[in-house]
């Protein structure tokens, strides 16, 4: 995703926000804790638990 030129970024079906990686990182909570699950290790969202 870091090399996408914009994100969308959904909560319960409704934009929460449309930016940069970088951008999101900085402001938007969601992606925040999405890529530190990523980042960490948290496993892949494809994967059931």
């Amino acid at each position: 995703m870091e090399h996408a030129d914009r994100i969308l970024v959904l909560d319960n079906g409704r934009v929460d926000a449309f930016d940069t990686h970088e951008n999101l990182l900085q402001s938007n909570a969601i992606y925040q804790e999405i890529y530190e699950s990523q980042v960490k290790g948290g496993g892949d969202f494809d994967q059931s638990a």
